[in-house]
């Protein structure tokens, strides 16, 4: 990945611009639709609430219903997606995430 702009630190966090944001995205949801479909769904779900909630972004219910499974699985879901993020955003851009 290369970066458009320098970094920037603010509060000790670094700050992408919202292209290098948007690239890093792409590559957590596109790896988690790799491990596990119902991965890739909740990845794309966390994707449109990364900077709250999103128009169109439905309910964790939704997702549950969509995915037959249950809400407390959604949240296991989640939970996985962030250190896929995590992971992913560390081997892009060689920071750790800010989340």
């Amino acid at each position: 990945m290369l970066l458009e702009a320098p970094l920037t630190k603010f509060e000790d966090q670094y700050v992408l611009s919202e292209t290098e944001l948007r690239e890093v995205t792409q590559a957590v949801i596109a790896t988690c639709y790799t491990n596990s479909t119902q991965l890739g769904v909740v990845a794309d779900h966390w994707a449109g609430s990364i900077h709250g909630d999103t128009p169109g972004t439905p309910p964790l219910t939704a997702i549950a219903v969509l995915l037959g499974t249950t809400v407390n699985h959604i949240h296991d879901l989640l939970h996985d997606v962030r250190i896929v993020g995590r992971l992913v955003h560390e081997q892009e851009t060689g920071l750790p995430a800010p989340w």
